[in-house]
């Protein structure tokens, strides 16, 4: 029987939006009978457990971490003199051993890696998959691929590698160290039999890095999972109330205050129609980013949330926020799909990009630019009022729905790659 290894450094029961791709994607796959192993990172530090640990249940066994031998101090934020001090001294030890991006946690996971991935070829593994980010691990695992050129490997772009300049530090490198994630990128979507992006996007841009053989880029997109949705009743309010469930980007910040501003306005103009809004956003908030929501009395940050209580947050909403950054507003993230799958209408807040013409082309909700956010915010409100907010009870949503992804598209690509 063919066996797959798939290779995702943050993977349950460790947090974070990075596990939960392969969490389900292994979860399918697992179900439909294909042998997986997965290889991922031993964070040392265990804070809360993932939101997707119910996913990886039936195949735990086959689950190895290995250590990540990346300080452990830079993965926290250091309190007090003693902690401040060893942060800075990691710093100078990473950026003098690191010759590209020291924010990339996996560039002291090679030698475990490529050693536990040697040992599974020789056990039978034919197929490996490298999710990224990080980014490194993807660089290192050529060697492999070289030695052994009868396995297919294949990378998984959850997030752009030189092109990002939202997360993993990117936007700070020097030239010269930028240089080099970009000598790594090309030589890695030269190298690999199979590039999955989750974006249209970011599959032509790897295209483009290429002359040959462009067709291996294939866009592999994000969904929904039905079991995570135990629904319930939806209460009634006198309120409109919006809902942001995920994380807050500092390059969004531009867009979050513009949407502050149209709210400002709106009390200014329309005090009775502005105190029937309330916002609630859960999830992860940068400092910037709560100061503007206290300067905000209808706002209400709740923190991160389990998995069951967002959906019970979602579930008495109106209307689903999104806040792109500018380099990511073609993007249709987790949340995207979670909204759609609630039937929720979607206010992207964004500079003109394809997520919010994808919206007002399929009458999911609404565009909120930065020029147009104060009339786009009376124009949810006028239809709320009316009962007529946008959404679109006949869109297929089954296409997004992960186990359809896995069946008919996922697993035939590595049906005939095997």
């Amino acid at each position: 029987m063919r066996h797959l290894t798939i290779v995702c450094f943050t993977f349950p029961p460790y947090e974070g939006i990075g596990g939960r791709r392969w969490a389900k994607f292994a979860k399918y796959l697992h179900n439909e009978g294909v042998g997986i192993s997965i290889i991922a990172a031993n964070k040392q530090i265990l804070e809360s457990k993932s939101n997707w640990l119910n996913d990886t249940l039936a195949y735990t066994d086959k689950i190895n971490f290995l250590p990540m031998h990346y300080p452990a101090i830079l993965t926290t934020i250091p309190n007090g003199l003693l902690q401040k001090l060893h942060y800075r001294l990691a710093w100078i030890y990473v950026k003098f051993l690191i010759k590209g991006n020291y924010f990339d946690y996996s560039s002291f996971f090679s030698k475990q890696l490529l050693q536990a991935l040697e040992k599974n070829i020789q056990n039978g593994t034919s197929q490996i998959i490298l999710s990224c980010a990080p980014f490194h691990m993807a660089y290192a695992a050529i060697k492999l691929k070289q030695k052994y050129p009868q396995v297919t490997f294949i990378v998984d772009f959850r997030d752009p590698w030189t092109t990002n300049k939202s997360s993993f530090g990117f936007t700070g490198l020097s030239s010269k160290r930028l240089e080099y994630e970009k000598y790594k990128e090309k030589s890695v979507i030269e190298n690999y039999d199979k590039v999955f992006s989750v974006s249209n996007e970011m599959t032509d841009y790897f295209k483009s890095l290429i002359s040959m053989n462009i067709e291996k880029c294939i866009t592999i997109p994000n969904g929904f999972d039905r079991d995570d949705f135990v629904h319930t009743p939806t209460k009634t309010s006198s309120k409109l109330r919006f809902v942001f469930a995920g994380s807050l980007y500092d390059k969004a910040f531009h867009i979050f205050s513009s949407f502050i501003d149209a709210l400002k306005q709106i009390e200014q103009n329309n005090p009775i129609v502005y105190n029937k809004l309330a916002i609630t956003i859960a999830g992860y908030a940068p400092n910037v980013f709560l100061e503007e929501i206290k300067s905000c009395e209808i706002i209400q940050h709740v923190g991160v949330l389990s998995l069951q209580e967002t959906y019970n947050l979602l579930s008495n909403s109106d209307v689903s926020l999104l806040f792109l950054t500018d380099d990511l507003n073609y993007t249709f993230s987790t949340k995207f799909y979670e909204y759609i799958a609630m039937n929720l209408p979607i206010a992207v807040c964004s500079t003109y990009g394809h997520t919010s013409d994808y919206v007002k082309e399929h009458k999911l909700g609404y565009a909120l630019t930065p020029d147009k956010m104060y009339e786009t915010i009376l124009e949810i409100i006028h239809d709320w009022q009316n009962n007529q907010l946008i959404r679109n009870d006949v869109y297929n949503i089954d296409t997004h729905n992960i186990q359809t992804i896995v069946k008919q598209k996922l697993k035939p690509i590595l049906d005939a790659t095997s």
